[in-house]
């Protein structure tokens, strides 16, 4: 059974979490999965932490596990948009395409000025077709409407803008 709360103590994970990540760096898998399975009955998790360990799961190739705790974690923060938006970018990092947008168009149906979000979004347009110059040059063009409506001074806007090239393989930003 998984256990789920809306608030663990991370500074606990940490140590348990180094080791797991030590063991899977050195190819010892069968150990870093009992240690896993060891730390998900122990600890009660929220949802960063939770989302991290499906992450290790799946990448161990449990992904009924991984299923499990997105599951539990989806029951208990139903209505919880900053654990929404968490999930969708964890289901973009491990490729669930669909199911990353399915989230993004449930959280921007809620709230469709979260910026996040929006750009989360981009983000997943731009790996489901990266190659397409067309959508990146759509992708620029929503990109460029987004940061005018957030209302940055024109100096800052364009150092912005000119570091997006249609060229590139992903959207960057200097900071």
């Amino acid at each position: 059974m998984i256990i789920i709360s809306s608030q663990t103590d991370s500074n606990s994970l940490q140590q348990p979490l180094e080791v797991i990540i030590d063991l899977l760096n050195q190819g010892n898998k069968q150990q870093a999965l009992a240690k896993l399975d060891h730390l998900l009955k122990e600890y009660s998790l929220d949802y960063p932490a939770g989302l991290y360990l499906a992450g290790l799961y799946k990448q161990l190739g449990k992904q009924q596990k991984a299923t499990e705790i997105i599951d539990a974690l989806n029951s208990a923060f139903t209505e919880d948009l900053t654990f929404k938006y968490a999930l969708a970018h964890y289901f973009l990092q491990v490729g669930q395409y669909t199911e990353a947008k399915a989230v993004l168009d449930y959280i921007l149906q809620i709230t469709p000025e979260n910026r996040d979000a929006q750009l989360l979004a981009l983000n997943l347009q731009e790996q489901v077709n990266p190659t397409d110059t067309s959508s990146r040059f759509s992708l620029g063009k929503a990109y460029l409407r987004l940061l005018t409506s957030l209302n940055l001074n024109i100096s800052s806007l364009n150092e912005k803008i000119s570091s997006f090239q249609p060229s590139n393989q992903s959207l960057q930003l200097r900071p």
